[in-house]
């Protein structure tokens, strides 16, 4: 059952996240859809134009074979007021779409452009705050309720109540769901996945997966690709079928001191740490820049993973991070406690570049975009 995702038009991005089709083939009738958080838009074969509810656990489908869907899945928080409704009332549930497109198999351009008018008629404008704790959970799914209303100057209740409206689940349950699907994103051995995306062991891992999608994780890892139809937003299938870039994890001495050392060194933000202290990723777009324990890669790799050795020579692989002012770039991370490298210099093809080394040993280059 080939899923593939589609560009989305840059005047609905602040309300889609992904606009998608699906083909049935033979044989391939059910499929189990993960919960994501999100509410979608879908056009089915026999039931036409439909609003489908945030779901709170896994859902199973079924299709007829050569069958086209087509659908729009709406960014948390979007739905409530996109559609004018309490998105809590619809959770797990179908609705009809009053303003989807007609016709038997309409194209996803058609839906496309009845979002686009759903969204000019819509009576009240996307809910910012919602949307930046809906945020905020998915790059930290075990932060504290309380503490999230305090950093958006709501009170618990308040929030509960405003997120639930707007983006059909609970804070709550939102975040264990993401949670769940940073951990589906991890092809680490079991152990090593609940160690960094926040599970108490590994006992607690398996309890989630099966209550948000009833299977076990084994289960669901040997079912592969068959389980995530509409819900692999982590990982969208290509037109050309090709594998994506998706992590670069350098296994340091110290997380949270390379953490921070990127920070102050080359101004990029923390996107997530475990609270173990064993691995965290920073906001690098969508391939990140991940750092992991020595003790995780012992637990991935047979042997274990070579040390940092930040007095012989440099790893052969480098970190490549794009700067205007590559001058300033490397001065700032010398100042922050890089060893310098290679100065600036302007090669043939007018492109700035410089290399430094990180406080493990690992080499980054800083360079000028090339067009």
């Amino acid at each position: 059952m080939p899923y593939r995702e589609h560009p989305v038009p840059r005047a609905l991005r602040g309300v889609v996240e992904a606009a998608w089709t699906v083909r049935v083939g033979p044989g391939d009738r059910v499929r189990r859809i993960l919960p994501d958080g999100c509410v979608d838009l879908v056009w089915q074969p026999g039931l036409g134009p439909s609003v489908v509810g945030a779901m709170t656990t896994a859902q199973e489908v079924e299709l007829p074979p050569g069958a086209l869907a087509t659908g729009v899945r709406l960014r948390p928080g979007a739905a409530g007021p996109l559609l004018g409704l309490d998105a809590g009332e619809i959770a797990d549930e179908r609705a009809g779409w009053a303003r989807g497109p007609a016709g038997d198999a309409p194209h996803l351009a058609g839906l496309l452009r009845a979002v686009g008018a759903q969204r000019e008629a819509a009576a009240r404008p996307p809910d910012l705050i919602v949307r930046a704790a809906a945020q905020r959970l998915r790059r930290e799914p075990g932060l504290a309720l309380d503490r999230l209303a305090h950093d958006l100057g709501l009170g618990e209740r308040h929030l509960r109540r405003r997120f639930g409206r707007a983006v059909g689940l609970g804070p709550k349950r939102f975040a264990r769901i993401a949670r769940l699907q940073r951990a589906l994103t991890d092809a680490a051995p079991w152990a090593a996945v609940a160690a960094a995306h926040g599970f108490s062991d590994q006992a607690h891992l398996t309890r989630e997966v099966r209550a948000l999608t009833g299977l076990t994780p084994t289960a669901l890892r040997a079912e592969g690709g068959r389980v995530r139809f509409v819900q692999d937003a982590a990982a969208p299938a290509r037109e050309d079928g090709a594998m994506r870039f998706a992590w670069t994890i350098v296994y340091v001495s110290d997380v949270a001191a390379s953490v921070d050392f990127y920070e102050r060194a080359f101004g990029l933000r923390r996107r997530f740490v475990h609270e173990s202290g064993t691995y965290a990723e920073l906001d690098t777009g969508e391939t990140r820049l991940a750092f992991a324990a020595l003790e995780l890669g012992e637990g991935n790799v047979p042997g274990g993973v070579r040390p940092p050795d930040p007095g012989g020579p440099p790893p052969p692989v480098e970190i490549a991070l794009v700067d205007d002012d590559v001058p300033a770039a490397y001065a700032r991370a010398v100042g922050a406690g890089a060893t310098g490298v290679t100065e600036p210099t302007v090669k043939p093809w007018g492109q700035t570049v410089s290399w430094v080394r990180d406080p493990d040993g690992i080499l980054v280059e800083l360079a000028t975009p090339v067009d």
